[in-house]
């Protein structure tokens, strides 16, 4: 019996449960290949839980609303296949920009970054103005808390060294 009882131990160590229901991604071992302990086998997404970064340009975004129900359909699969969920928030910026939104001591900080820009012009202080009011004025939670915008052009830094390293009279 000791030769039946190994054999089934074996062969329920060959079955690997998942702690969650999902669709199998990266699968990095193949059959008959030895396990160690802690070795990263597979990545399981939970499609339970799934969720979709969507760009928009701010003008499509007037009526939307976080908590909304929306319904889409993905450009693989066609309209045969329609997904359900809801909005879940809103992030800053694609492209040459992002933005970040801080939250410190009761204060709102909207931080926008203009990647590899070395200025900015107008209409770059007039959109993180507007970041900050549409933060202030229609987010229930915003109402009452000062906001504060900052914006960031993250090549200047490198561009101001090197002009001041290159003028020998500079005296700082």
């Amino acid at each position: 019996m000791l030769g039946f009882d190994s054999a089934r131990l074996d062969l329920e160590r060959t079955e690997i449960r998942a702690p969650v229901s999902g669709v199998v991604s990266r699968l990095q071992i193949q059959v008959g290949q030895r396990l160690n302990p802690g070795q990263i086998i597979m990545t399981i997404v939970p499609v339970d839980k799934l969720y979709v970064d969507a760009n928009f340009r701010e003008s499509q975004l007037r009526r939307v609303r976080i908590g909304m129900p929306v319904t889409l359909t993905s450009d693989l699969y066609g309209g045969d296949v329609v997904y359900h969920g809801k909005i879940t928030g809103f992030a800053g910026g694609t492209g040459s920009s992002m933005a970040v939104i801080i939250l410190h001591a009761g204060i709102i900080f909207v931080v926008e970054y203009k990647l590899g820009a070395r200025q900015f012009d107008r209409s770059s202080l007039d959109q993180v103005y507007g970041y900050g009011l549409d933060l202030k004025h229609f987010h229930e939670t915003s109402h009452d808390r000062p906001v504060v915008p900052i914006l960031v052009a993250t090549g200047a830094m490198g561009w101001l060294a090197n002009k001041f390293a290159s003028n020998p009279r500079r005296q700082d």
